[in-house]
């Protein structure tokens, strides 16, 4: 396909593959932008009720209008090969960022916010996504999340179910065969062969939210047949104190009675969540804004041991803090005094502070923090570390020169 003109699109390379269709980046001739082509295997299209009743459904989610869905632009078919062409995402699947690691809690549930909120828009048009996963959630270089392939989930819902072991890391895209949807985030409804509606969406999301929070699925089994019965019989394991216990129990009902009866009312309770200590640890906020203040101070008017620079700063990128020691017990804070740095900063009006959609895609602790400045722009770059031992707080900050490399400020503080 590399170097083929389908229509008026010139494909350039490839980007993924799985059974619902092989990605290729492509160029838009007409228009000179660069698209996303997803090209369907000829076995899920060569049935035409099927391929019809597919259609009509990507022709619905592409009027789909909202900032966490990516955008559909048409589908075509040219000298037998059938594809989408999709709006390209620059950024990383939702499933190769967790695979380095469950994420913090208020990451997770801010992730878990934009996609209700995506659902919400597609579910007030009457389409369920149906195989809603990691490798499905686009995050993009900005941070934010769009939900991809709506409707494709249609092609394989009346193909005969596979047998054998199922995947128990089962992030790889939906292979045909299988019953509609990836076995390891099906609904009990699905799991079951029946019918679905937006609830089957919710409950998905309540597994992706599990495996966010603890990098493990809440429904595991050596087959197929285990697995499908834990996901209709078995409750999930608790979650660890200070993640949102209820919000995900809700979602995971097994009756779709039972669970949230709109994304709406999934995403103003995680809303509210991220808005609440809760959504880490209950005690974490307080901390993180503690310590965010010290830091603040130490910056803003310094420590009277230290001699003030020699030359004004008026734009500054705060990174990501580094956990020193990789503990998943601080990773909320790494990220957390960083954020309310950014925030109480930003309200000094003589400084320009970096946006944490920008600052925080540098989130190595091996990246350097002049290259970091000179990309952004800002006149110093403040980095930091986190240590937790006991019931005690480590934590160290220092304030560079983008100019020259030079340390303005370090401090120290324990509490």
């Amino acid at each position: 396909m590399i170097n083929r003109t389908l229509s008026h699109y010139k494909v350039l390379e490839e980007i993924s593959r799985g059974g619902m269709g092989i990605v290729y980046k492509a160029l838009d001739l007409k228009l000179n932008r660069e698209v996303a082509l997803k090209v369907l295997p000829p076995e899920l299209v060569s049935d035409p009720d099927r391929k019809r009743r597919f259609v009509q459904e990507a022709q619905a989610a592409a009027a789909l209008k909202h900032p966490n869905i990516g955008v559909i632009y048409e589908i075509d078919e040219v000298d037998g090969v059938d594809f989408i062409t999709m709006e390209l995402i620059e950024g990383e699947k939702l499933s190769d960022l967790m695979d380095r690691g469950r994420l913090p809690a208020h990451r997770a549930v801010e992730i878990a916010t934009e996609v209700a909120e995506g659902l919400a828009k597609a579910h007030s048009k009457g389409i369920v996504h149906r195989d809603l996963k990691p490798p499905n959630i686009m995050i993009t270089d900005d941070g934010h999340t769009k939900i991809i392939d709506f409707g494709l989930a249609k092609l394989v819902e009346l193909l005969p179910e596979e047998s054998g072991e199922a995947h128990t890391r089962a992030r790889s895209e939906t292979r045909a065969g299988q019953v509609m949807g990836t076995l390891a985030y099906m609904s009990p409804e699905q799991a079951r062969g029946q019918h679905v509606d937006h609830r089957s969406d919710i409950f998905t999301l309540g597994v992706v939210l599990y495996e966010m929070l603890t990098g493990e699925f809440p429904f595991t089994a050596p087959s197929a047949a285990e697995i499908r019965h834990a996901i209709i019989n078995d409750p999930p394991p608790s979650l660890p104190s200070g993640n949102p216990s209820e919000i995900v129990e809700k979602c995971l009902a097994k009756d779709p009675a039972d669970r949230y009866q709109t994304a709406e009312e999934l995403a103003a309770d995680l809303r509210h969540g991220m808005r609440d200590a809760a959504a880490a640890k209950r005690w974490g906020l307080p901390i993180a804004v503690a310590a965010g203040i010290l830091l603040l101070l130490g910056i803003v008017f310094l420590s009277p041991s230290s001699e003030p620079p020699s030359t004004t700063i008026d734009s500054l990128a705060v990174l990501p803090f580094e956990n020193t020691r990789n503990d998943p017990e601080v990773d909320y804070l790494s990220d957390g005094i960083p954020e309310t740095l950014i925030n109480r900063l930003s309200d000094i009006s003589q400084l320009r502070v970096m946006a944490r959609s920008s600052s925080f895609r540098y989130r190595d602790p091996l990246v350097d923090p002049q290259m970091v400045g000179r990309e952004l722009e800002v006149g110093a770059v403040l980095t930091g570390r986190v240590v937790q031992q006991g019931d005690s707080l480590n934590v160290q900050a220092e304030l560079l020169s983008v100019e020259d490399g030079s340390q303005l400020w370090g401090q120290q503080y324990r509490r």
